[in-house]
C-alpha cells in the first residue's frame, strides 16, 4: 500500500461575531536553550554538459495490470565477516523495514563460520548450540520479515572442510535440530534451501552427491514440519559449468518422490531476467511447470573488490540505484515467485566505509543509493499502469518508467530511471486523474550523482551524521496545484538518477509547502565532527585494530577476526575490578550535549567485553573543571550489555566529555582480567530527553492512555516506545528562541492494519502541525514549524490514534532549521 504522509495544521477556533474575545493566556517564558543542531541540507543536482530528450504519457483510467511488492522487496544476506557481531547486522533490520525489505535469506547457518550450532564434545558426541543463531533470527523475525533459511555448509564436527559433503547421517541430524527448533518456538512454514552455490568452489563432491544431500535434507525438513517449504539447487549460474542445474533438475524429475516445492538459482552479471524464463522451459520440459523459481541472490556485478565508488557505492556505477531501478521492474514481469538482492549490507571490506561491495547499507550502516530505490518502491501501489514512451533509451528501457496507483486508494506515483550517462529533459502527460473535485499535492523525489547519494557524503571516510545530507533521497519539489483530472509537466531525469513523483488529494490550499530537510543526529565526538580522543591508559595496536582513536572513527562495530580486524579502544588489563580508567574526547570547541552513547567492544558471538560496572560520564568546558552528566552504577549487574548504551541528561554546554570507569568489566577469554573497552563513543545534541527511551521507561514523557517502553522491537539501542491504540505520549520542549523554524522527527511504526503512528507538535500560540502513517515499516516523519514572537515552548505528542494494535516510537530528535 502506498503510504500518504499528511500534515495537518489546527489553529485557535474562530469566536462568532457576537462573543467577546477571549483574554489571551499568558505564556510562560523560558529561557532560551543552547542552539539546537542545525539540519543538514542536501546539495543540488549537478547537470551534466549534455541531455537528451523522451516524452511518457499514461491513462489512469487503463486497468494496467497487478504489481507484488513481495515478489521483489527481499534481499540475501552475504556471510561476512562482521555477522560474527551478534548485533552487527540485526541493528540494521529497522533500515531494510524503512526500505520495505519483506524476506531476508541467511546462509552460512550450520558450518562453524558464523553462528557455532553444531558443537562436537569431548568424547565425540553432537550438541546444538542455538544462542548465536537465535541472536540473529528471532530478532529479524521481531522486525517482521519472514527469513529464507540455506542450509549451508558443513561443520567441522563433521569434515575438515566447509566446502565438502556432509556425512548424511550426522547432516540430517543436524538439520533436523534447527527445524525442530524454531518449530519448537512456533515458527513453522519457512522456506529452507538445501546449500548455497554448489556449483562453484563451495561444493568439492560431485553433483550426485549433491542431489543425494538435496534429497536427504527434504525430506528430514519435511518430516519435522509439514508446512516448510524446501527448495534447490541454488547454483550461481543456471548454465554454469558441469550444469549442475540442468542435472538437479533431471534428478527431480525421475525422482517424482524427493519432496521439493521450488526450485533456485542466482542472477548476476544481467541486465535482465532471462534466467528466470531459461529456467521455466527447463522445468516444463522435465514435467514440472509448475514449480516456483525463486532467483536467491541478484545482483548485475559479483565482484566486490573494485574499490571505492564501484559496487554499489554510487548511483551511476554497475550495481547502482538507476540499474536496480530498471531491474526491480522488469523482475515484477518475470514468472519468478520472489527475488532476492544480494545483499543487504555490505562487509566484505568493513573497514571501509565504502569499498566497491554490494549492497543496500554500507558496513557502518549508512544508506547507499542503491537503498532508496528500494524505498520508492515500497511506496508503490498495488497496480502497474504501462507509459507510452518515446525518445533516446525509451526503446531499450534504459530510460523508461511507469505509473503506479492503488485499488485502497487515489495515490498515485509516477517512477522513472535513467541509466545512461547524460540527463533527460522529459515531458510527462497524465490524463483521468482522480483528482477532478480536489486539490492535488504533488511531491518529488530525487537520486542523482549528488542527491539520495551518501557516497558524495562519505567517500572514503565515514560520515558522523546519520542519515548524512545526501543519504536519503531528498524532496525537490512539494507543491498543491487545483483539481483536475490531467497533468503534464517537464522533468529532468539526472545522469544515472531516479525520479520519484507522487499524487494524492488534499484540501490543503495551492501553493508550495513548507518544507524542511531530514532532521538527523551527528555524533560530535567523532574524528570527522573534529573529535580527538585521549585515555588514562590504551593499548595501542594499529595493525589489530586497537587505539585510542578508534574510539571515535565511527567503526561502531568491533569485528573481531585474527589479521585485520576492527576493535576499538581498550585500557591496559588490570587482575581486579575495582580500578580507575578512562576515556576523554576533545570536541574541538564548546557545543550543546544532551547524550552520550557507548558502543561495546564485542568479541566474537559475544554481547560484550569490558563494559565498565560502574562509572561517571564528566563534562568540562575547559578540561579542568568538570560536571557530572550520567551514572553508571553497578550497570547491568556486571553482566555483558548488548548494542548501543545511551545516556541522556539535560543539555551542557562543554567541549570536552570524560567517561571514568572505577569498576571495570570482565575481558572475555583473559582468565579473570578486567579492563574498558569500548568500540565507539558517541556524543549528541538530539534535543529532547530521553528521545530514544534508552532509560527504559518512559521518563521525561507524560502518558495519556497504555504505552510502555519496550525492548522488543526498536530502532535504535535497545528500547521504543510502544503506545496502545487510542494512546498518547507527550514531553515539552523549553527553550526554544522565538521567530525561529524547527524541525522535530521521530521513526514511526504502525504495528498492524489498526493503528496509525501520528507525530504532532503542538505551540501555544500557533496551533498544532503533525504528521502521521499506518505504515507497517519504520518510517522517518518529521514536521516543521515556526515559534511566534512569545513562544518558547513546544509540546511533542506521539500518539496512536485507531483502537486495537499498537503503534511504536522512537528516537525523536529536535532540530533548528533557520531563524525568520
Amino acid at each position: 500500500m502506498a503510504v500518504g504522509i499528511t500534515f495537518a495544521i489546527t489553529l485557535t477556533a474562530c469566536v462568532g461575531p457576537s462573543e467577546p474575545e477571549p483574554t489571551p493566556t499568558p505564556l510562560i517564558q523560558y529561557d532560551p536553550q543552547p542552539d539546537f543542531a542545525t539540519v543538514l541540507d542536501p546539495t543540488a543536482t549537478v547537470p551534466t554538459d549534455t541531455a537528451t530528450t523522451a516524452r511518457f504519457a499514461a491513462d489512469y483510467a487503463d486497468k494496467g495490470a497487478p504489481f507484488d511488492r513481495a515478489q521483489i522487496m527481499n534481499a540475501s544476506q552475504g556471510g561476512y565477516a562482521p555477522m560474527n557481531n551478534p548485533r552487527w547486522f540485526t541493528d540494521k533490520l529497522p533500515q531494510f523495514s524503512q526500505m520495505g525489505l519483506q524476506q531476508i535469506r541467511l546462509d552460512h547457518i550450520l558450518n562453524d563460520y558464523l553462528y557455532g550450532v553444531v558443537v562436537e564434545q569431548a568424547d565425540g558426541s553432537i550438541t546444538y548450540d542455538f544462542s548465536r543463531l537465535d541472536q540473529t533470527v528471532v530478532p529479524l523475525l521481531d522486525q517482521g520479515f519472514q527469513p529464507l533459511i540455506a542450509l549451508s555448509y558443513t561443520p567441522t564436527a563433521f569434515a575438515k572442510s566447509p566446502w565438502s559433503p556432509p556425512p548424511l547421517q550426522e547432516w540430517t541430524a543436524a538439520v533436523a535440530a534447527v527445524v525442530s527448533h524454531y518449530k519448537e518456538l512456533g515458527f513453522t512454514g519457512w522456506d529452507w534451501e538445501v546449500w548455497n552455490e554448489p556449483d562453484g568452489s563451495h561444493w568439492t563432491g560431485t553433483f550426485d552427491e549433491y542431489n543425494a544431500l538435496y534429497a536427504a535434507t527434504a525430506s528430514t525438513v519435511k518430516s519435522v514440519d509439514q508446512t516448510a517449504r524446501v527448495g534447490g539447487a541454488a547454483a550461481a549460474y543456471l548454465t554454469s559449468e558441469g550444469n549442475v542445474s540442468g542435472q538437479f533438475i533431471d534428478f527431480i524429475a525421475t525422482n517424482p518422490t524427493v519432496p521439493i516445492d521450488f526450485f533456485s538459482v542466482h542472477n548476476y552479471s544481467t541486465n535482465n531476467w532471462n534466467t528466470v524464463e531459461a529456467t521455466a522451459k527447463l522445468l516444463a520440459e522435465a514435467g514440472r511447470p509448475d514449480l516456483p523459481i525463486l532467483i536467491t541472490e541478484w545482483g548485475n556485478h559479483p565482484r566486490m573488490e573494485d574499490g571505492p565508488g564501484s559496487g554499489s557505492d554510487t548511483n551511476a556505477s554497475s550495481t547502482g540505484a538507476s540499474y536496480i531501478a530498471r531491474q526491480l521492474y522488469l523482475a515484477g514481469q518475470s514468472s519468478a515467485e520472489k527475488v532476492f538482492y544480494f545483499t543487504p549490507t555490505e562487509g566484505l571490506r568493513f573497514a571501509m566505509p565504502y569499498n566497491g561491495d554490494l549492497g543496500l547499507v554500507t558496513a557502518d550502516g549508512h544508506r547507499k543509493s542503491s537503498g532508496n530505490v528500494f524505498e520508492m518502491y515500497s511506496r508503490l501501489g498495488d497496480v502497474r499502469v504501462e507509459l507510452d514512451a518515446t525518445g533516446a533509451g525509451t526503446d531499450t528501457q534504459d530510460v523508461y518508467g511507469f505509473l503506479s496507483k492503488s485499488t485502497a486508494s487515489t495515490d498515485a506515483t509516477v517512477l522513472f530511471w535513467n541509466t545512461t550517462p547524460t540527463d533527460v529533459r522529459t515531458t510527462l502527460d497524465l490524463e483521468n486523474l482522480p483528482y477532478a473535485k480536489e486539490n492535488v499535492r504533488i511531491v518529488q523525489r530525487a537520486i542523482s550523482a549528488q542527491q539520495g547519494n551518501g557516497y558524495s557524503d562519505g567517500s572514503t571516510s565515514i560520515a558522523s551524521s546519520y542519515p548524512s545530507a545526501n543519504e536519503n533521497a531528498p524532496v525537490v519539489a512539494d507543491a498543491v496545484v487545483k483539481a483536475s483530472s490531467t497533468y503534464a509537466d517537464e522533468i529532468t531525469l539526472p545522469a544515472n538518477g531516479v525520479v520519484e513523483i507522487t499524487f494524492s488529494a488534499t484540501d490543503r490550499g495551492t501553493g508550495a509547502q513548507l518544507g524542511a530537510s531530514e532532521p538527523s543526529v551527528t555524533n560530535l565526538a567523532a574524528t570527522a565532527s573534529g573529535g580527538f580522543a585521549s585515555a588514562s591508559t590504551s593499548r595501542e595496536e594499529p595493525t589489530n585494530g586497537w587505539g585510542v582513536l578508534a574510539a571515535i572513527d565511527g567503526r561502531r562495530y568491533a569485528v573481531d577476526i585474527p589479521n585485520g580486524g576492527v576493535r576499538g579502544w581498550s585500557s591496559q588489563t588490570h587482575q581486579t575490578a575495582t580500578a580507575t580508567e578512562s576515556i576523554t574526547v576533545d570536541l574541538g570547541a564548546v557545543v550543546p550535549v544532551d547524550s552520550v552513547s557507548l558502543w561495546p567492544y564485542t568479541t566474537r558471538g559475544t554481547a560484550s567485553s569490558g563494559f565498565p560496572v560502574d562509572a561517571q560520564i564528566r563534562g568540562s568546558v575547559d578540561g579542568t573543571e568538570w560536571i557530572p552528566l550520567a551514572d553508571l552504577n553497578s550497570y547491568s549487574a556486571a553482566a555483558p550489555v548488548s548494542g548501543e548504551q545511551s545516556f541522556s541528561f539535560e543539555v551542557a554546554e562543554v567541549r570536552f566529555i570524560t567517561v571514568e570507569a572505577t569498576t571495570l568489566g570482565a575481558v572475555t577469554g583473559s582468565n579473570g582480567q578486567f579492563a574498558f573497552q569500548l568500540a565507539e563513543l558517541g556524543a549528541y545534541r538530539a534535543g529532547v530527553f530521553n528521545g530514544g527511551f534508552e532509560t527504559g521507561d518512559l521518563s521525561g514523557w507524560s502518558s495519556e492512555g497504555t504505552a510502555e517502553a519496550q525492548s522488543t522491537v526498536f530502532r535504535r539501542g535497545n528500547h521504543a516506545a510502544e503506545v496502545v491504540g487510542g494512546a498518547s505520549i507527550s514531553t515539552e520542549i523549553r527553550g526554544l528562541r522565538p521567530d525561529t523554524t524547527y524541525t522535530v522527527g521521530a521513526y514511526t511504526r504502525a504495528n498492524g492494519a489498526d493503528a496509525r503512528a501520528t507525530l504532532a507538535v503542538g505551540l501555544p500560540r500557533s496551533g498544532t502541525v503533525a504528521t502521521s502513517t499506518s505504515s507497517a515499516q519504520w518510517e522517518h516523519q518529521w514536521v516543521t514549524f515556526t515559534t511566534a514572537g512569545d513562544e518558547t515552548s513546544a509540546l511533542v505528542t506521539l500518539a496512536n490514534a485507531d483502537d486495537a494494535d499498537p503503534a511504536r516510537f522512537d528516537d525523536v530528535t529536535v532540530m533548528q532549521v533557520a531563524a525568520r
